[in-house]
């Protein structure tokens, strides 16, 4: 039977490691008819999962930092290739493998079909270096996979127009995780306050920088509201101790939690608040709407997709109008519950993972036919 390898090394966040995850456990579930090699972002972390066709490979961890990536992609892949005997990739990394050998693209990385000058704005050189490096990678190889899957209606349509790609199907993610039956955990929240929560990684699309802008506003008008933040303490530094310099108590953060910890966090806080400028598919709408709770959010193309007229939309340049929309969100009870009760019917229309999984598996046939047909 054929060899497929599952590109997943740069998955170690949000919603691309909520997909590895399920995906891998749906492999270790079922009796596979293909040999399966996974490229995991944390060997020890995923190793246990290894079975007799499914195989969690160890690679070198300078392969999976950012600045190296064109080694991975240009040296160490086309060596593991040939070494391992691949027949198929599915590849859900950032960028696309320079090979013959087939390869499904799974397409979580908006960078490249966004070229509003906002996202780019506030990123250091080195990073923008980097990821204008990807996206001319992605321009150059995406015409020659074998197929292009994404998950949203938004991001297909970009990518058509920017590539006008024919071989692109749409699946979309459903959620992977569950609420602790039991937990006194309140993660030590100032109390009288009205929590809006932000769960999402450290990052320059995130706009963590109307968030300090927020954060004065509200101190200013001394409104009881208190953002709560999930990112990682390490990775940022600056954010934080600014926060600290300005003593900005309407910021707080409990740091990078695990998926069953962040669903906790959900049904402590009031609302959601996510201000992000750019999103392949934003997972935390779909959370959001689980756990019934108000989503405030970008009034931008990436979040009408997912969420239509779930969501109460704001300007995410300008902190009076995300203000304005924490404020009267809640003061017509019965338009805010019927946007939780459509919430609840786009949950209950996605698939679920077991049905994810089967498409995944069905594409890998097609593909490895149509591969065998074209020798």
């Amino acid at each position: 039977m054929a060899k497929i390898l599952i590109n997943g090394l740069n998955l170690s966040i949000g919603g691309g490691k909520n997909i590895l995850d399920n995906y891998i456990v749906k492999l270790f579930e079922n009796e596979l008819k293909n040999t399966y090699y996974v490229l995991t972002p944390n060997y020890q972390l995923y190793k246990n999962y290894s079975k007799e066709k499914l195989i969690v490979v160890d690679i070198k961890k300078i392969y999976k930092n950012n600045i190296f990536f064109i080694g991975l992609y240009f040296f160490k892949f086309p060596r593991l290739l040939n070494e391992l005997k691949i027949d198929l990739i599915f590849n859900f990394g950032d960028v696309i493998i320079p090979t013959k050998t087939p390869q499904i693209f799974f397409f979580d990385w908006a960078y490249a079909v966004y070229a509003e000058p906002y996202i780019w704005l506030g990123m250091k050189a080195k990073d923008r270096l980097i990821r204008k490096t990807k996206v001319f990678l992605i321009d150059h190889y995406i015409n020659k996979v074998k197929l292009t899957i994404c998950q949203t209606s938004n991001i297909a349509q970009r990518l058509r127009q920017k590539y006008d790609i024919s071989d692109l199907k749409i699946i979309s993610t459903p959620l992977g995780m569950s609420l602790p039956l039991q937990s006194d955990n309140n993660y030590n929240l100032p109390v009288g306050k009205k929590y809006f929560l932000y769960p999402a990684g450290y990052a320059t699309h995130k706009n963590f920088q109307i968030i300090f802008k927020l954060g004065r506003l509200i101190e200013e008008k001394g409104l009881p509201f208190l953002i709560v933040l999930t990112i990682d303490e390490e990775i940022a530094v600056d954010f934080l101790e600014k926060v600290k310099e300005n003593n900005l108590c309407s910021i707080f953060n409990v740091g990078k939690l695990k998926s069953d910890e962040i669903a906790l966090l959900y049904k402590l806080c009031d609302a959601m608040l996510f201000p992000s400028l750019l999103e392949s598919y934003g997972l935390p709408y779909i959370e959001a709407m689980a756990f019934e709770k108000p989503i405030l959010t970008s009034d931008l193309d990436f979040a009408h997709a997912i969420c239509d007229d779930v969501a109460f939309y704001f300007d995410p340049f300008d902190p009076d109008s995300i203000l304005n929309v924490m404020k009267r969100y809640d003061d017509d009870k019965i338009q805010l519950e019927e946007k939780i009760r459509k919430g609840k019917v786009i949950v209950e229309t996605l698939p679920d993972w077991k049905e994810v999984f089967l498409q995944f598996e069905e594409q890998i046939e097609i593909i490895l036919i149509k591969d065998s047909h074209a020798r």
